[in-house]
Formats: C-alpha cells, structure tokens, sequence
C-alpha cells in the first residue's frame, strides 16, 4: 500500500528510474526485449505515481521520459502508430509543463524536440503534411530560444541543428535552392 508521503514518491521516482537505467543497459547490450520489459515496468510505477501526485513538476517530466523511452523502441521496431502514441501524449504533458511555466527554456526545449520527434515519425508515416506542421514547430521554438538567450551556448547550437531542419522541410517541398541555402 502506498502512501502520499515525500519518502514514498522520492523511492518509487528512485525505482522507475533505476528500471529505466538498467533497460537501457540492456539496449546497449542489444536485448531490445529485456530493455523494453524494463521500461514497461517504470512505465506502470511512473502512471502510478502520476495518478498519486499529478501537480508535481518533476513527477510528469518522468513520465514524459519513459513515454519517449518506450516510443523509440516502438519507432526501432517499425511499429510507428505506437510510437506516434507515445510521442503525442509525452506531447502532451511537454506542452503543459511549458504552459505552467512559460518562461522556463528547458521546458520550451523539452516541447521543441518533442515536435522533432515527431516529425520524424510523420515522415516515416509518409503524412508528409503532419511531418512539416512538426518540423516547423520545432524550427520556430526553436529559434526563439535562440533569439531570446544569444549567448546561451546550447540554444545557438539547438538553432544550427534547427537550420538543418529548415532545409529538410524545404528539401521535403521540392526547393532545393533555398534547401542548400539552409545547410550552409
């Protein structure tokens, strides 16, 4: 039986996350199935602790985690629907925490690569009109944090990887002038 308590929610944030280190332990190792057993379980104690402490910050941020663990596994096994799944509801709770606290870059950064994500998928989905919509997303947050922190190291450098994204939506559309302009 679990309590509400601060001990209780910081040993099962210690459990799902130990779960979560070793299947990916197991993924490095090349057992995709032991790896992924390992990831449902921190998926059930996670939902569980999301359901016992659902205004905690840090508590949806790990959820958010495992949901993008277990959609690039589903994304690796050519199962895209379900990563779809995945991505959209860490999406989701991405976009929440950033709406609770709009100021915050990691949670800004947090939703601009969620939408990478799944831009991604689209594209591997061929639903080339939802991978755009994902990939512009990602580019115009992106640039944002860039233009709001200039000297913030990370977000120049988010931005450079942004502008490779910029030329695969015009690479995607068919304008290869303004695609190689964006890569260089």
């Amino acid at each position: 039986v679990y309590t509400n308590d601060p001990t209780e929610l910081f040993n099962r944030r210690l459990y799902a996350n130990t779960l979560i280190d070793v299947g990916s332990a197991f993924f490095r190792l090349g057992d995709e199935e032991k790896s992924e057993e390992h990831y449902r379980k921190s998926l059930g104690i996670r939902a569980s602790t999301l359901e016992m402490f659902p205004d905690n910050t840090g508590v949806r941020r790990d959820y958010t985690v495992i949901l993008n663990r277990l959609g690039g596994i589903e994304l690796r096994a050519g199962n895209l629907d379900k990563a779809r799944e995945y991505f959209l509801e860490s999406l989701e709770y991405r976009e929440e925490l950033w709406e609770e606290n709009p100021h915050a870059n990691r949670e800004a950064r947090d939703v601009a690569n969620q939408h990478r994500l799944l831009a991604s998928t689209y594209h591997k989905l061929e639903l080339e009109e939802d991978f755009l919509f994902h990939y512009q997303e990602y580019v115009d947050i992106t640039a944002d944090l860039a233009a709001m922190s200039p000297q913030d190291a990370r977000a120049q450098a988010d931005m450079k990887m942004a502008r490779n994204a910029i030329a695969t939506i015009y690479d995607a559309t068919g304008d290869d002038e303004t695609a190689l302009y964006d890569y260089w």
